[in-house]
């Protein structure tokens, strides 16, 4: 796999850096805890965490593990800046927000060696650096943030920003393109043939490689009740829902190896009688997979792009919020799968909720319980391909 150079953002203020986290991330935090990883001067990506609902002390510990536990599996970490995103204000506060919940994470994180670059607090009435004992009692203004010299160059670098709290909700479905959507499921409901409204059957040979290029082709919401109907067919074979997901995430290349690996365990099947779901546990549980198959669970060499899983994540949710409610499992699962590939585990929880409220038998929801009680992928703990920002101390 080709990894691109990243693209390095030099900031020298804690203005400068604040400005560069939205590019970094791909997305607007808000009520979160960003934390942004650093080897020597580069930072490594970036890992978001909810705000805990009260700075208590099982609140605070959950945190402050979340943190280190991450930091640990980053062996060339060697500094870190920690962000507070917060619906709160420094009006409403009478100071910075959330300063009793830094009190209390400062020294677990001094304990763990690495630097503290920085330690901040955005609210929607200013900032503030925990680190400066100066610190406005009003916050300083976020103009420094926006009008910075690097507000501007990340913006160049950086792809459309997405306000992730929306991904712990499916979109509200239009009723008539589901109606229009529950019709095309059902002309595809049979594996390689295509009932239309007259009762006249068509071959229909499903393509999910090809699928998955039209689903990332276009805008979420420019996707047709025919495509988005194929999604939900296709999500709910899982010898299919199995290349689509690889075909989303990793690309033709990859997409097409998982389909020959599934006409393989379809020749299993007819021979042993075994599920694709079952075989592929099997292969989990016992450690025979090769860089591909790991791929699925998170250990393959191989990252998925960050704009590849947003596409993917979009169209998704579109299909899922407008599938039959009895055929929406498996568009959920792969929902599932790419938001935890993502890092977006709040998100990521949420819907194999509920995949698993729609069809708790199936096998994949339990894959997925697996998967999200591991932790993130091992991708998450690499050097990230795209945006970078160097801290010049």
């Amino acid at each position: 796999m080709t990894l691109a150079e990243p693209t390095i953002l030099r900031s020298t203020n804690a203005a400068d850096l604040l400005a560069t986290v939205p590019a970094i991330c791909g997305f607007t935090a808000r009520n979160s805890v960003v934390v942004i990883p650093f080897a020597g001067k580069r930072s490594r990506g970036a890992m978001r965490m909810d705000l805990p609902p009260s700075s208590t002390a099982a609140g605070i510990r959950a945190v402050a593990q979340t943190i280190t536990g991450m930091l640990r599996r980053m062996p060339d970490c060697t500094g870190l800046a920690v962000i507070i995103y917060t619906d709160e204000t420094f009006a409403s506060r009478g100071g910075i927000p959330h300063l009793d919940l830094w009190r209390a994470l400062a020294p677990k994180l001094r304990r763990t060696g690495m630097q503290l670059k920085e330690a901040a607090c955005v609210a929607p009435d200013g900032w503030a650096s925990y680190l400066d004992p100066a610190r406005p009692v009003g916050g300083r203004p976020l103009s420094e943030i926006t009008e910075s010299r690097m507000a501007l160059e990340a913006v160049f670098v950086s792809d459309e920003l997405r306000d992730i709290a929306s991904w712990n909700e499916l979109p509200d479905a239009e009723p008539r393109l589901a109606r229009l959507v529950a019709q095309a499921e059902a002309d595809l409901g049979f594996l390689g043939v295509r009932v239309d409204a007259f009762g006249i059957e068509h071959d229909a040979d499903p393509d999910p490689v090809g699928l998955a290029e039209r689903m990332l082709a276009v805008p979420a919401a420019e996707l047709g009740a025919q495509c988005l109907a194929e999604i939900v067919v296709t999500a709910h074979v899982p010898a299919l829902r199995d290349v689509l997901l690889h075909a989303l995430a990793g690309g033709r290349e990859l997409g097409e190896a998982a389909l020959e690996r599934s006409l393989e365990s379809i020749r299993i099947r007819g021979k042993t009688g075994e599920s694709f779901d079952e075989q592929a546990l099997q292969r989990i549980e016992s450690g025979e997979r090769d860089d591909d198959e790991l791929f699925m669970i998170g250990m393959s060499q191989r990252r998925p792009g960050g704009d590849r899983l947003n596409r993917a994540i979009e169209a998704l949710r579109q299909a899922a919020a407008h599938a039959p409610t009895s055929r929406r499992a498996g568009t959920l699962c792969l929902l599932t799968w790419m938001l935890w590939a993502r890092g977006s585990m709040t998100a990521a929880h949420r819907m194999h909720e509920l995949a698993r409220d729609c069809n708790p038998e199936l096998l994949m929801v339990e894959t997925l319980g697996w998967l999200l009680a591991s932790g993130m992928p091992q991708w998450a703990f690499r050097a990230p391909d795209d945006t970078s920002v160097q801290k010049n101390d």
